[in-house]
């Protein structure tokens, strides 16, 4: 197999993966980009606005949009950064938490079958 075809076999895989993303989000029965938001705040980490824009492509008005929406279901509680006073930080309350774990609750599943495929797919040389 060519260098080009292997390349060409690793962006096929790609799109796949990431149409197996979008469909994830659609069978989750929220919007996707909530399901996006949830899927990055599931990690447990605190996050910003600016950060959540810039590491998953959400657009910032509408991060702000289910921001605040998901904070007067008591969902995520924001928090001043000291160091950045014009940000602030995004956490799951506990009721989030749990909120995330149904809407992401097939997830790992389908991952574990994602790399199954994948490794299935690509070729040993790799």
């Amino acid at each position: 197999m060519t260098e080009n075809n292997i390349h060409n076999q690793l962006i096929n895989t790609l799109i796949s993966i990431d149409e197996t993303y979008v469909k994830i989000a659609k069978l989750s029965g929220v919007p996707e980009n909530l399901y996006w938001l949830l899927l990055c705040l599931n990690d447990k980490e605190f996050h910003t606005q600016k950060e959540i824009n810039n590491s998953w492509g959400l657009p910032k008005t509408t991060v702000n949009t289910l921001v605040k929406k998901l904070e007067s279901q008591g969902y995520v509680t924001l928090s001043p950064i000291e160091e950045r006073k014009r940000e602030l930080q995004i956490a799951l309350t506990s009721a989030g938490q749990s909120y995330a774990n149904q809407v992401l609750a097939m997830l790992p599943e389908i991952e574990s079958e994602i790399i199954r495929r994948i490794q299935e797919e690509l070729p040993s040389s790799l």
